[in-house]
């Protein structure tokens, strides 16, 4: 869904006015990082993927913004009454990578 919010938006290569960010910037790709690489050991790439900060993260949103981003009505923000709080749900996500990694290989799926 942020997909197509960001694409019916923000055309690529142009800048977001809400957040200040552009879509031009380069992202190196690593094949092996501290999650994972053939010389680290088990225990130092589990204790990376343990310090990923995975608790829920909130945020408020003008219900202008949203209403125009086609996000639903949600709860309003306490002290503001033109904003409602959302839930990033990459952060989510990210979780329960996380918390699937910890599992024993010996469970199914």
């Amino acid at each position: 869904m942020v997909g197509r919010i960001k694409a019916r938006l923000y055309p690529a290569k142009t800048d977001q006015p809400e957040a200040g960010l552009t879509f031009d910037t380069p992202t190196p790709y690593h094949a092996m990082t501290e999650y994972w690489h053939l010389n680290a050991s088990d225990s130092a790439m589990e204790a990376a993927w343990d310090a990923i900060e995975t608790n829920p993260l909130a945020i408020a949103l003008d219900d202008s913004f949203a209403k125009r981003v086609e996000l639903e009505p949600s709860t309003p923000f306490p002290w503001d009454t033109e904003r409602s709080i959302y839930y990033v749900k990459g952060i989510h996500d990210l979780h329960c990578l996380v918390r699937r990694l910890k599992l024993p290989s010996s469970l199914p799926g």
